[in-house]
């Protein structure tokens, strides 16, 4: 598997893992309202912000771009 299709995954992962997460959280929000908040407020912050991070400023293409330069580089 290339880095470029890696770097994919990872973003695949988080946003399933972000969907997961927020489901387990509405789950527990009539049993746990402070969890729930908890879970929210910080959880999904959190994995938003690394998706984001990944994303914003078309880093995450800006990036691959340049891995696909090396890997053109390198075969040369």
């Amino acid at each position: 598997m290339k880095t470029e299709e890696k770097l994919d995954l990872i973003v695949s992962l988080l946003q399933e893992v972000e969907l997961e997460f927020n489901e387990k959280a509405e789950s527990i929000k009539d049993i746990d309202l402070p969890l729930y908040r908890m879970l929210t407020e910080h959880g999904s912050y959190f994995i938003k912000e690394i998706r984001k991070g990944l994303h914003s400023s078309g880093r995450l293409d800006t990036f691959k771009t340049r891995l696909k330069r090396a890997d053109e580089l390198l075969k040369d």
